[in-house]
């Protein structure tokens, strides 16, 4: 339901500039020569060529190998004349001298199977057909700029390309096509332009084709008493740089320049004034600070103790009581002292018109909020000054402190909800490996003492950090393995029986390389050093530079990396032994050798070429080469690698959400995005045409390395991690074989990035807890028993799609069923991975042939239902039954609904024969609903509206206003009611949901049923 997306290859009709004129025009140029002619447009992509050409063509079939693009050109374009087809150029699936002209722009660079190509290219072109075919020159295209461009496989030198097509066709014109800046000249008489054509598109968009160039500026004729040559079309190149279009635009910027100056100059100034109002703010706080001072000094003076009766006494009584009390004072006074302070109170209160008699203290402030000591003084002195008080002092803003600041720290570690303890578990039986990646910088080394002070380790960063915005986990601190000093073997056992207990499969030790020099290298030294540390590992060179800010760029290097032979040769003859330890993880007999960045080598196939080479002499054998995708999405193939492997969150592209927090921080510098739409990035990304490992991160927050200016991904948690696992789990059980069936974990102990499995103070085991109790869903016998019970063959004209999320209501659902009695149908179920081989069996015991899939936890059932459907809609089942396990935990009556609708449907063989039967004899009824849940779409739109409505333009479909739809998705129907849904639906709009109970893609799906039953002609109808 989403268009395709620019991937910086293949060509998009809005994406402008230079590729869009390169494109286009070869397009243009080919309709001229398509009229009346059968057209291949052989990777025809998203479709807008084979839709040029179709305006001139007698007929247009566009064949793409990407299921997607097909599906994407199908849609988007429609002409009698026009079809797509998916295949591949080497086995075009089309007849024998089948087409008339075959186009094919930018495509035999994509593979190396070039020969095979033109052999087909040749087997379906008509005898007289004719050939239109593009490829850059490697030298223009590669080798001068340098550009390496990952989606092509092998290109082609001008000599290979003209040889090629020489060898396979016995007459050929070659074309150049470049865009230039420069002046043209070209022949404006008839006669003389059968060899230039012009082609732009008007101010309807529609492109209009003319002999010579649109709209010469200048006129030039040639002329003479006798025959002249035929003028020739020409071009005077001229560089863009000196052109008239860019010293106009030069000329634009210099005014915006000039208008920055003078906005920069008003900012000095301003920023001047404010430095001088700073400093005049500086001495009045010395000023401040003085008389504070001075006011400390009357305070502790012998003066203000002796005359505290007479400030109590001005403070406490009326104006007009010192006339009846001014000769008892002077009694008093002639008292001796401690008699003078035994009755100095009863004389005033015998006296009368007191306002406030304190009990042992004076009260120094008017609210509950506790002053400083000095506000207390400034009270005193204005009272004694005989001026009102102030009540209402406040210390500087600077000093002020965030009370919810605070709460926010004091309840993160609190909450023993969340907070997981230890449990011992049994071995996972389970075929997928779960690699975490493991930082050794845990203890100190001379380098990091040089870059950052004596015993600098990652704690010294993690136990700074502080939260920046409100919820902001921060500071994070570690759980049972404290503070701890990888020096310890100790320590590395422990973390190793934890990783065991709860499912890891082995650890990934980065490491450290800079020409040869190692740093950080002790923890893995360790292992090798000690066989009893018995468990798998392999090593990720990162191979960038280590500088201080983290990032691996040029700016405050600490150790620079310097590619070379010598160095290539050195670094693999350093790792020789840690290839050659019996734990190191291995992929078909392989040992496992991941590299960070191969983009910073440069020659990296002669770098692999060298590392093959010595390591199948050294007795290493065949290596498994893996490279990661955290800064470029580089294809393994290109290079000679095995696979890729994503390095989460890195390069995801999510939304930033920083707009929507509160900060404590307000110069915050930092960004933060959703941890749930890095889930919603991983679950939707497109499958590679390579090996591709998925990783995931429990977290990430590297605002301990970077303060008040990390990059944090919000609302993490342990629950929402098992989420993302269990669909990388499902993906990758689906997606690989055999040892590629590896997931990376980033990381087990990057505590200073937020991203570790290790326990600690809020959260415990949580998350080891939850990768354990996912993994365990994965159980390999389970699975081998799913893969016998995916035979889809049609046995009868009936089919029952169930999605069971809650296994505990199978012996209710079997017993509706049983209400089919003698009529047959075939059963499809869908379970949830919480269900075991017991669960599995207890469903093959009733029905054996029952066709049982795991689809992952997404989309409710509407998704499970869509992925059955678009299996089994080929097979032509003449009438369906779709019902689930369905509670609605937010409603009292959950349970009564469900079995309401589950009774209406197949409640008893009467209901049943009831509905079929209604189907059958009425031709206009496409959807049958249990009674009383056919709503109307206008009053229950809810937040659905924009969903529907983009798949109703996407599908070109009206919506009108009084359709109804089936609510609580359960229904009899048509398979062809549905036919849109084949094939068609993207199954990436299905995001992770929080528990929405409206606006899910899986709620508007439910309401799009409606809709495509209204659309095509049918009725949507109540049951019994």
């Amino acid at each position: 339901m989403s268009g395709l997306k620019w991937t910086g290859e293949r060509f998009l009709p809005d994406v402008e500039g230079d590729v869009q004129i390169e494109h286009m025009h070869r397009y243009y140029l080919a309709s001229g020569f398509a009229a009346g002619k059968r057209v291949l447009d052989i990777a025809c992509g998203e479709g807008y060529g084979s839709n040029t050409l179709a305006d001139a063509a007698l007929s247009v079939i566009g064949v793409d190998i990407s299921e997607e693009a097909i599906m994407h050109a199908r849609k988007k374009y429609s002409k009698v004349n026009l079809d797509f087809i998916q295949g591949d150029c080497t086995a075009i699936p089309l007849k024998n001298n089948s087409v008339d002209l075959i186009i094919s722009f930018e495509t035999i660079e994509h593979h190396d199977k070039h020969i095979e190509f033109i052999n087909e290219i040749k087997r379906v072109l008509a005898k007289e057909g004719l050939l239109i075919i593009s490829s850059p020159d490697k030298k223009e295209y590669s080798d001068l700029t340098g550009h390496d461009n990952q989606f092509h496989v092998k290109e082609l030198y001008y000599s290979e390309f003209e040889e090629l097509i020489k060898k396979n066709f016995e007459h050929q014109t070659m074309l150049g096509q470049r865009i230039k800046y420069g002046s043209y000249v070209t022949p404006i008489n008839k006669l003389d332009q059968s060899h230039f054509v012009g082609f732009k598109k008007n101010s309807k968009g529609i492109a209009e084709k003319k002999n010579g160039i649109f709209n010469p500026l200048y006129f030039i004729s040639i002329a003479s008493q006798v025959q002249i040559p035929p003028a020739l079309l020409s071009l005077y190149e001229h560089p863009l740089e000196n052109s008239e279009m860019v010293n106009t635009i030069s000329n634009a910027l210099r005014v915006k320049s000039d208008a920055y100056d003078t906005l920069n100059n008003e900012y000095n100034d301003t920023k001047a004034e404010l430095s001088a109002v700073a400093a005049e703010n500086e001495l009045l706080k010395m000023d401040f600070a003085r008389k504070s001072a001075m006011i400390d000094d009357i305070l502790n003076s012998t003066s203000w103790r002796i005359t505290k009766p007479i400030r109590w006494v001005r403070r406490n009584v009326s104006l007009d009581s010192y006339s009846k009390i001014e000769f008892r004072i002077k009694s008093i006074l002639t008292l001796p002292i401690f008699q003078k302070v035994k009755h100095f109170r009863d004389v005033v209160q015998s006296v009368g018109g007191i306002k406030k008699i304190p009990a042992k203290t004076i009260r120094f402030y008017n609210n509950d909020n506790i002053r400083g000591f000095k506000n207390k003084a400034a009270y005193l002195v204005s009272k004694f000054k005989g001026q009102t008080p102030v009540s209402n002092i406040e210390p500087p803003a600077s000093e002020t402190v965030s009370v919810p600041h605070f709460e926010h720290c004091f309840s993160l570690n609190n909450d023993k909800n969340e907070y997981i303890t230890y449990h011992s578990y049994p071995e996972n039986n389970t075929e997928i490996r779960l690699i975490a990646f493991y930082l050794p910088q845990f203890h100190p080394i001379k380098e990091n003492d040089d870059a950052w002070g004596k015993g600098f380790t990652e704690w010294t960063n993690v136990t700074k950090a502080i939260p920046q915005f409100s919820g902001h986990y921060q500071p994070r601190l570690p759980g049972e393995l404290g503070f701890y000093d990888l020096r310890s073997k100790e320590i590395q056992k422990k973390q190793i029986e934890l990783a065991k207990n709860y499912g890891i499969h082995g650890f990934c030790y980065h490491y450290y390389w800079f020409n040869g020099k190692k740093v950080l290298e002790r923890p893995l030294e360790q292992i090798l050093s000690n066989p009893e540390l018995d468990f798998p590992f392999c090593i990720n060179w990162a191979n960038e530079n280590w500088t201080k800010r983290w990032d691996g760029l040029e700016n405050e290097v600490i150790l620079k990396q310097d590619h070379s032979f010598e160095d290539d040769m050195a670094f693999i003859k350093e790792i020789e032994p840690i290839l050659k330890d019996p734990r190191y993880i291995r992929v078909n007999g392989k040992p496992l050798l991941m590299l960070y960045r191969p983009s910073l080598f440069p020659e990296i196939k002669e770098t692999v070429k060298r590392w093959r080479k010595y390591c199948d002499t050294c007795g290493i054998g065949e290596i498994y080469l893996v490279l990661s995708h955290a800064h470029e999405h580089t294809d393994p193939t290109h290079i000679d690698f095995d696979a890729a492997t994503e390095f989460a969150p890195n390069t995801f592209q999510v939304p930033e959400i920083s707009k929507h927090l509160e900060f404590y921080n307000k110069n915050y510098q930092g960004h933060v995005f959703d941890y749930n739409f890095a889930i919603d990035y991983s679950m939707t990304r497109e499958e590679t045409n390579f090996v591709k490992f998925r990783s995931l991160c429990p977290g990430w927050d590297n605002e301990a390395r970077k303060p008040g200016k990390g990059i944090s991904f919000h609302n993490a948690s342990p629950e929402r991690y098992s989420k993302w696992l269990e669909y990388l789990l499902y993906n990758t059980q689906k997606q690989k074989q055999g040892d590629e069936k590896i997931i990376f974990i980033n990381a087990w102990n990057e505590w200073a990035e937020g991203a570790y499995l290790e326990p600690d103070s809020r959260y415990g085991y949580a998350y080891l807890d939850k990768t354990y109790q996912t993994l365990k869903k994965f159980d390999k016998e389970k699975f081998n028993l799913l893969e016998q019970c995916r035979n889809i063959n049609k046995t009868s004209e009936i089919a029952v799609i169930i999605h069971l999320h809650y296994i505990e209501l199978w012996d209710e659902i079997r017993d509706s069923l049983s209400s089919f009695k003698d009529l047959e149908f075939d059963l499809y179920i869908n379970i949830n991975n919480e269900c075991s081989v017991n669960h599995i069996n207890s469903i093959l015991d009733v029905y054996p042939d029952a066709r049982i899939f795991s689809f992952e936890n997404r989309g409710r059932d509407i998704l499970p239902f869509l992925k059955i459907f678009n299996n089994i809609y080929p097979l032509n089942y003449s009438y369906i039954c779709k019902i689930h396990s369905k509670k609605s935990l937010h409603r009292e009556d959950g349970d009564k609904w469900r079995h309401s609708l589950i009774k209406g449907l197949i409640g008893s063989p009467k209901i049943i024969k009831k509905n079929l039967e209604k189907l059958a004899s009425d031709s206009k009824t496409g959807i049958i609903a249990p009674k009383g849940n056919v709503f109307n779409y206008k009053d229950w739109v809810g937040s659905n509206n924009e969903m529907v409505e983009s798949f109703a333009v996407e599908n070109n479909i009206r919506i009108t206003e009084n359709f109804t739809f089936p609510s609580g998705s359960m229904f009899w129907f048509k398979p062809v009611v549905f036919k849109q849904l084949y094939k068609t639906i993207d199954f990436n709009m299905f995001k992770s949901e929080t528990g929405q109970l409206d606006g899910t893609m899986a709620h508007s799906i439910e309401r799009i049923f409606g809709l495509l039953c209204h659309t095509n002609g049918y009725d949507l109808v109540d049951g019994t």
